[in-house]
């Protein structure tokens, strides 16, 4: 017998960020974790098209609605769901009232 689980999987977002203060020779792109998460993960399309694959995501996840996001779109996600990883750009974050987000990503994995 299955166990139904709410946020079964664990994922990160985070940031790329670049100082830019820093001399030219000496820059160097960087990630900033934002955030870990318990979350759902399930996949939205996939698209074959010259043996070129594209596909999307969705990120469930619980938030506190007391507090503003962290995540933005252009931020990037990774996790992993039985076994697969999963990390993609962020391309859309829709919050509940009821205490729950939802991510689109587009998968990085092309």
């Amino acid at each position: 017998m299955a166990v139904f689980v709410e946020f079964p999987f664990q994922g990160a977002f985070y940031r790329s960020f670049i100082d830019e203060n820093l001399p030219l020779e000496e820059r160097e792109e960087k990630e900033i974790l934002l955030f870990e998460t318990k979350c759902d993960i399930q996949q939205t399309t996939t698209n074959d098209s010259g043996g070129f694959v594209d596909s999307s995501f969705a990120i469930y996840f619980p938030i506190d609605i007391s507090q503003d996001l962290l995540v933005k779109r252009g931020d990037f996600f990774e996790g992993s769901m039985y076994g697969m990883q999963v990390n993609g750009e962020v391309i859309g974050i829709y919050a509940s009232q009821l205490g729950a987000c939802t991510v689109y990503l587009k998968d990085r994995d092309v």
